[in-house]
């Protein structure tokens, strides 16, 4: 309703408002502050685009160290492994870190994990493990495993690793996944 509207407060909120954005357009315009700098130093734009070069660089070079590798386990018992699962290894020949990157962790305590599970609204999550536990865990269960090592550039693998590190971030980690209709297996 137009006659409730205080037309007087609302134009005070509003020149106060437009003062602010004037304040902070001119400190962004200006070499005030980091942003400012960021925006208007084109030496030190220059300075952080050469150090990431650098770092990619490094980082393609490392790669030539590394082997990645699609892992495939044969079908379990329970109904959450009667097809099977797959996981990449992620083996750094230089350091040796061997590590399980498994897609398909989940827990039995979530809230209606059985309902979930049953009508594919199960929230999965991306894990990273040390390989060798990877391979005892499957061990324990007597379930074959089959490695596949992938014939990739270093720049492929450079790819998968930045891939897998936007995945692990916490927002990125959980997921919805159907497991009897978008299985990673079948």
């Amino acid at each position: 309703n137009l006659a409730n509207l205080d037309l007087e407060k609302t134009l005070a909120q509003l020149d106060s408002t437009m003062g602010n954005l004037r304040t902070f357009t001119e400190k962004l315009n200006s070499n005030e502050g980091s942003l400012g700098l960021l925006m208007n130093d084109q030496g030190l734009y220059n300075n952080l685009n050469a150090t990431i070069q650098q770092a990619d660089s490094l980082l393609l070079q490392k790669m030539d160290s590394v082997e990645i590798s699609l892992i495939t386990v044969d079908p379990g018992k329970e109904i959450w492994n009667l097809y099977g699962h797959t996981a990449l290894r992620f083996h750094d020949l230089s350091d040796g870190r061997d590590l399980g990157i498994n897609y398909g962790v989940f827990s039995f305590e979530d809230d209606g994990f059985v309902w979930r599970f049953v009508f594919g609204t199960t929230d999965y999550e991306m894990g990273i493990f040390p390989m060798k536990l990877l391979i005892d865990s499957y061990k324990l269960e007597h379930r074959g495993m089959y490695e596949q090592l992938l014939d990739l550039s270093a720049q492929d693998k450079l790819q998968i690793f930045k891939a897998l590190l936007e995945n692990s971030r916490p927002e990125n980690v959980h997921y919805r996944y159907n497991y009897f209709f978008d299985n990673c297996t079948t």
